[in-house]
């Protein structure tokens, strides 16, 4: 082993658990511990492809992928950056790229693309198997919240016990409907799964104001952001900064096993 990790002061999860009080943590799935945002960009480029052979466009199949995309992203925008189901958004994305055209060549882009998205998951990150094992090894209760379909959601948890198998631990999960949002009554609810006072669980995701906003707002006194796009702080973080909450920044999973202080935003 590393000398310098086997040394006390080296920061490690354990030893943040231990020094907060902290009992719980209830983590994101999509985009935390999931590449759900890769897993949909693959079907977008898929459907912008067949609908740039569709069209027999002199404009280059890549610049068509694009366009779609940014499509896809600015209807994504303008509902408030919410999961949405893949279907809706790529309908939206056919509508605003091919305007009127025939509903007939819509189905004939759309095809059969979409049967199997539901029922496989998207990729698991590189270090979330390593990091939830770390938490399981803390002792720690862990669950999870997630803001899509429960079947889906349910998928991914289990395939979160695939990895973590030999150890079998607890693993509940909240799925809030996608057609809600994760908000203070939602992460109440996700926080229920692991009992206790919000004082004493980390709450942890990618989404400021779906992950860490609400948590805070219920009584979190510590809250990590998964910043893996180096996003700005917003002002709001630091507004909570000031009311004395803890808003840690990291930008891989497997930055949550070694966090500490210097994380603090």
């Amino acid at each position: 082993m590393n000398i310098e990790l086997e040394n006390n002061s080296a920061p490690s999860i354990e030893k943040f658990f231990k020094e907060r009080e902290i009992e719980s943590i209830v983590l994101d799935l999509d985009n935390t511990l999931f590449a759900t945002d890769e897993y949909y960009v693959g079907v977008f480029t898929e459907m912008a492809m067949d609908m740039a052979e569709h069209l027999k466009s002199t404009k280059p199949s890549e610049i068509i992928v694009k366009e779609y995309i940014q499509n896809i992203h600015i209807a994504f925008i303008k509902n408030g950056s919410r999961p949405r189901l893949i279907e809706e958004q790529c309908i939206e994305g056919l509508d605003m790229y091919l305007g009127d055209r025939s509903e007939e060549l819509k189905s004939e882009i759309m095809g059969n693309k979409l049967d199997d998205f539901y029922r496989t998951v998207p990729a698991l990150y590189e270090n979330s198997i390593s990091t939830l094992r770390a938490i399981c090894n803390t002792g720690v209760n862990m669950a999870f919240h997630s803001n899509a379909q429960w079947h889906w959601t349910e998928r991914k948890v289990n395939r979160i016990g695939e990895g973590l198998r030999d150890l079998n631990p607890p693993l509940p999960f909240l799925a809030t409907d996608i057609t809600k949002e994760k908000d203070k009554e939602s992460w109440l609810s996700a926080f229920s799964l692991v009992g206790g006072s919000t004082k004493h669980i980390v709450a942890g995701g990618d989404n400021v104001y779906f992950d860490l906003i609400p948590p805070l707002q219920v009584g979190c006194k510590y809250v990590v952001w998964l910043n893996r796009k180096n996003a700005p702080v917003p002002d709001i973080l630091y507004e909570y900064k000031k009311k004395g909450k803890y808003i840690y920044m990291i930008k891989d999973i497997g930055d949550l096993r070694y966090i500490s202080d210097n994380n603090l935003i």
